[in-house]
């Protein structure tokens, strides 16, 4: 499809947007090899990926592309960067890369996770060799996505070590790193399923994480990122209501004029794509294997 030039015409003739959704940049050795394997890309491709981008889209930051849903302005042609979780490899390895090539890109951070820097539950459970479908699913569905009741059912084994890259960064680390293009925005308190909460906890969620940002980094973010690209009605309006201009799901797709701001999808990029391959999804031509 690349070859032919069908993955070019068919990005350069709808009306679209893409944002990009990376998770973690590792050395090359881990790329798919650590915790949770798909989310740690190696920073080799990283370097290919962004060559490819910087030929296809002009990328800005992905305020941008909601200011323009918001406002019926024109979105083809463009292309965000953003990074859930805010992991030490993409903090320490992505984001100077980007700003060395004047891109901007957006990090969302989990305010409590990057208090208290120690591995995600996914990663965990990927090194202690404990993590599939089934496991993420009762993680995710049944106990909320929450940390502490995964914990309770999946301990700790002390014997596992982490690879300091997949641990989240701190936030001092990622004050350091913002300007230039490099913002921040909410990945909530603590990356709960919010579409399990009550309307409570969901406010604290949001609000809280909103409040912890703006007393680390000094402005209050305008996105929220969904944990486990997870929404719905209610966490929409939440988000609304507490302040964000938009909200960003993992729904895959483009993004196109009259999109919903508060339900941005993007193109999740696992750790092993190739480069023909994200061209292909990033002009809306994925295939996906018969259930």
């Amino acid at each position: 499809m690349v070859r032919s030039g069908l993955a070019s015409a068919s990005r350069r003739l709808r009306p679209a947007a893409t944002v990009f959704c990376y998770h973690n940049i590792v050395p090359d050795p881990l790329e798919n090899r650590a915790g949770d394997g798909p989310l740690h890309l190696g920073a080799s491709r990283l370097h290919a990926h962004l060559d490819w981008i910087d030929s296809a889209f002009d990328v800005v930051p992905v305020g941008e592309i909601v200011r323009r849903i918001r406002n019926g302005g024109p979105v083809r042609g463009l292309a965000a960067l953003t990074f859930d979780d805010a992991y030490q490899g993409a903090v320490s390895v992505a984001l100077p890369l980007l700003r060395a090539r004047r891109f901007p890109a957006t990090v969302f951070v989990v305010s409590e996770a990057s208090q208290r820097p120690a591995p995600f539950w996914w990663d965990r459970l990927g090194l202690e060799g404990r993590l599939n479908a089934a496991t993420r699913s009762r993680c995710v569905d049944q106990l909320g996505g929450r940390a502490t009741s995964i914990a309770a059912a999946y301990p700790p084994r002390d014997e596992v070590t982490c690879p300091d890259v997949l641990f989240p960064a701190a936030l001092t680390e990622i004050r350091a790193v913002l300007g230039d293009g490099i913002d921040a925005g909410s990945h909530t308190l603590t990356h709960p399923n919010l579409t399990a909460l009550p309307a409570r906890e969901l406010d604290k969620e949001l609000a809280g994480s909103r409040a912890a940002l703006a007393d680390a980094f000094g402005a209050e973010p305008r996105l929220v990122s969904y944990p486990y690209g997870l929404t719905n009605a209610a966490v929409r309006a939440a988000a609304e209501h507490a302040g964000y201009d938009g909200g960003i799901s993992l729904s895959y797709g483009r993004v196109l004029p009259g999109s919903d701001p508060f339900d941005l999808i993007r193109v999740n990029v696992p750790a092993t794509l190739s480069v023909d391959a994200m061209a292909c999804w990033a002009s809306g031509l994925r295939w996906r294997p018969p259930r």
